[in-house]
């Protein structure tokens, strides 16, 4: 994945990486992306409100 090399060239103050996405990301994605200690985040179907995908798990906005 790029975003997890660009994480290696960022200064250690920045500490949280997340993708924006349009869409839900299929579960096996959003593991792979916890493993690297990135987020998402991405557009709730239903609704005009965005979902996060943090470390303790989905937090909406």
């Amino acid at each position: 994945m790029q975003i997890v090399d660009y994480k290696r060239y960022t200064p250690l103050e920045v500490k949280h990486f997340a993708l924006l996405l349009p869409a839900e990301p299929h579960s096996d994605l959003l593991d792979l992306l916890r493993c690297h200690g990135l987020g998402a985040i991405w557009p709730e179907a239903q609704t005009s409100r965005f979902v996060k995908l943090a470390d303790n798990g989905f937090d909406p906005f």
